[in-house]
């Protein structure tokens, strides 16, 4: 370990191996202050540890590796205040990590803007946005503070370090904003921080490094990757629950899972349901495991106080809830009226949240679905209590009555959990800014702890509204209240590859978006960007147009089911991509430039995305559209590769190329040298096709190879971590004599759903 005494301020470097290191900053005299909340960041002892050094520069100090110069920092301050930003006792650290003019900076975990996040302040707060949000609103529900720079060097190649704030209290990223900014301007709300040091040649080994410090992604049941469909406000009761679910398997429009959303509760309480309108709701759920359809429940964090509601009365008798500042249990009004909140930092907090979503889950439901996790108040019972008070007062003695007002009741939705005080498991008060980022952190691992104890075989379906670093090993992820807009079905491209690159892959927005009425072209298309999006699931709000695939006539259905459709056919692609992203933390959904790092214009393509490395998608984003300028990466920065149109089965050269794209169309091509495993249409994920079709670009040349890599389970249980899992790779050689076709079996734990095979090559 290197120690370095700066002026003020300790410094502490540690190697952890060849790439990652972990440097501490602390202000002197150094403060007894540790956050042992934030889960700990565990990794295998390596070689390579002795080769870290710290230098100090004029300005600042450089970390260095075996003499290289990995990442150098200055303008090391400290700022104390009595408030900052509505917290008290206010003290933050300051750094710059100085970049060169010609660096991009990827990554930050869920933020709005374009996918390259140069030329902005973005902050480490989870917060509700009390409504859509806009394309330049922050902060949002989740914080990762992570992020991912790329460099030129001195001889044209190109380097990637990732630089994770293990920190959980409030943090910002200045990202190259103002001409005084000449990198990343890092600021905690705290005496210390913690950051981890990823370098690596390729951005796949930074994005490695960060899922080895937090955690690889979880494999989600397969049932997980179909389409889901919700809607807040619908159902509306037992029988509309039914005929939706009757009325897709009508249609031959696939679907897996039917949202309950908070309607569905008796007065909006948790883990109860409306008797009146949704009478015996085991036998509901029976009838809907009986159309092979699973059932997704929304739970809030919020326990309404009401003596006689049996979670809050229980939740009282076992003191579980947080506490305000003057030792009484926190009341905040969300939507069910005056509510408290587990104290989720606390295990026998957790071990309780656990037994309430036990009872759930015995009445057959499949997913749990945490909402307004951040955790969203609208106001605290005793803040309203006292502007109320105010107000009163100012009736009476004010002038200027109406501005006054104005400004008190604007107050009410800011800093609504400053009162809130948390406890430890040694029983120390713990101020809420430590911890309100990992709240829903904590509230994901109690809810998967309820999974363990009632289906400990069984993969956990969680979807969580707001996470902090680590989520991935818990819960899929959606990216809140969007609006039915183009412009936020383009942001959803950005916000889910920057999540991706941020360790969380199983991610999507709120396909048709969340607020507003949404129009037939617009639904259709973003189903299309649907279909091949990690996570795909339907929802809008209460008393907007309704979104069904059939909602808008027979032209617009036809095509919504076909990409719908299409989904299920890549099921055996997906899966397999999910798998290899479960072992490697690298994401299913991915950039240009993270499989073409060497071809500088995939730098400034962000609406177009991979799948894997084979598949490559370029939605139409633009309201009138049946043209789509797609740009085709070259090979190596320059070497020119060809792209199989899935549809039409031309092939199409590495560069830029204006493709047709009618409103039935959305673009998507397959890499050279690759191919894609695909089976026939389904209506559900339980239904099995012993049919697999491997589609292939071999390329050109008098002898091609394609290898295409293929998984399958039995897409429930936690068998394969038995090693009950088949994994191979298809080897395709084309040659003038025909093609051959080898299966070359890496782990064979479990029989795979195919006994026919087909490969499909258009030429």
């Amino acid at each position: 370990m290197n120690v370095s005494h700066e002026e003020n301020f300790k410094l502490e470097l540690e190697g952890l191996d060849r790439k990652i290191s972990r440097l501490s900053v602390s202000t002197r005299p150094e403060e007894d202050y540790v956050n042992d909340l934030i889960p700990p960041v565990e990794v295998e002892e390596k070689v390579g540890k002795a080769g870290w050094e710290l230098s100090r520069t004029s300005d600042g100090f450089t970390v260095e590796y075996s003499g290289s110069p990995v990442a150098k920092f200055t303008e090391l301050s400290e700022v104390s205040s009595d408030r900052v930003d509505g917290q008290n006792n206010g003290q933050w650290l300051r750094l710059v990590h100085k970049l060169a003019d010609n660096s991009r900076v990827f990554g930050l975990g869920e933020k709005t803007g374009y996918l390259e996040k140069s030329g902005r302040v973005y902050e480490m707060w989870n917060r509700d946005t009390n409504g859509f949000y806009t394309h330049n609103e922050d902060p949002l529900y989740s914080s990762i503070p992570f992020y991912i720079v790329q460099e030129e060097g001195i001889d044209q190649t190109r380097n990637f370090i990732g630089v994770y704030l293990h920190q959980a209290e409030r943090s910002r990223f200045n990202v190259k904003n103002g001409e005084r900014m000449d990198g990343v301007g890092i600021t905690v709300f705290s005496p210390k921080a913690t950051l981890y040091l990823i370098a690596g040649e390729e951005i796949k080994q930074v994005v490695k490094g960060y899922t080895r410090l937090t955690g690889k992604p979880l494999l989600p049941p397969k049932w997980a990757l179909g389409y889901h469909h919700s809607k807040y406000g619908a159902p509306g009761d037992r029988e509309e629950a039914l005929k939706i679910a009757k009325d897709f398997r009508r249609r031959g429009i696939p679907c897996d899972a039917l949202y309950f959303d908070i309607q569905h509760m008796d007065s909006n309480k948790d883990f109860t349901w409306d008797e009146a309108r949704f009478p015996e709701p085991e036998s509901l759920i029976d009838q809907l495991h009986e159309m092979d359809y699973r059932v997704v429940n929304i739970v809030d964090p919020g326990i309404k106080e009401e003596e006689g509601y049996e979670v809050y009365d229980s939740g009282k008798e076992n003191d579980v809830f947080v506490k305000d500042l003057e030792g009484e249990d926190f009341s905040g009004s969300v939507w069910a009226g005056f509510c408290v909140f587990p104290d989720f930092i606390r295990k026998d907090a957790r071990d309780w949240w656990a037994s309430q979503n036990e009872k759930l889950l015995d009445q057959g439901v499949d997913g749990i679905w945490n909402d307004m996790n951040e955790p969203a108040i609208f106001f605290g019972e005793k803040q309203i209590k006292r502007i109320a008070s105010e107000l009163e007062d100012k009736i009476s003695n004010e002038d200027h009555l109406g501005l006054s007002c104005k400004q008190r009741l604007a107050s009410i939705s800011e800093n609504n959990t400053n009162s809130m005080v948390h406890e430890s498991e040694e029983g120390e008060k713990v101020d809420h800014q430590k911890v309100h980022n990992l709240y829903a952190l904590y509230e994901a691992v109690a809810t998967e702890q309820a999974f363990e104890r009632k289906r400990p075989n069984r993969r956990p379906f969680i979807l969580t509204r707001s996470g902090f670093s680590g989520i991935q090993k818990y819960a899929a992820k959606w990216t809140g209240d969007n609006s039915s807009t183009w412009e936020h079905m383009r942001m959803s491209i950005y916000m889910s590859l920057n999540l991706g690159l941020s360790g969380l892959p199983l991610v999507g927005p709120d396909i048709g978006g969340f607020d507003g009425d949404v129009e037939p072209e617009l639904l259709t298309r973003w189903i299309q960007l649907g279909s091949v999006l990690p996570f795909f699931r339907n929802h809008s709000s209460l008393d907007t147009t309704p979104q069904e695939p059939w909602s808008f006539g027979e032209k617009y259905e036809d095509i919504n089911r076909k990409y719908i459709s299409l989904r299920y056919r890549l099921l055996p692609f997906l899966y397999t991509e999910f798998f290899r992203t479960h072992r490697s933390g690298i994401p299913v959904m991915r950039p240009l430039f993270m499989e073409f790092p060497a071809d500088e214009e995939t730098y400034s393509v962000s609406d177009q995305f991979l799948i894997g490395d084979s598949m490559l998608v370029a939605p139409v984003v633009e309201r009138g559209s049946e043209r789509r300028l797609v740009y085709l990466p070259y090979e190596d920065g320059n070497r020119e590769i060809s792209w199989l149109d899935w549809w039409t089965g031309n092939r199409l050269e590495s560069g830029y190329n204006v493709l047709e794209a009618p409103l039935e169309v959305m673009p998507i091509l397959v890499r050279e040298g690759k191919g894609i495993p695909y089976t026939a249409p389904v209506q559900h994920t339980g239904e099995v096709r012993k049919e697999l079709n491997i589609k292939v670009n071999p390329g050109s040349g008098d002898q091609k190879e394609v290898q295409v890599p293929i998984y399958d389970d039995d897409g429930e249980t936690k068998g394969y971590d038995q090693g009950n899992y088949f994994y191979g790779e298809f080897i395709i050689e084309e040659s003038g004599e025909g093609t051959a076709l080898e299966l070359e079996v890496k782990h064979d734990g479990y029989e795979p759903f195919w006994s026919e095979i087909e490969v499909i090559n258009p030429d």
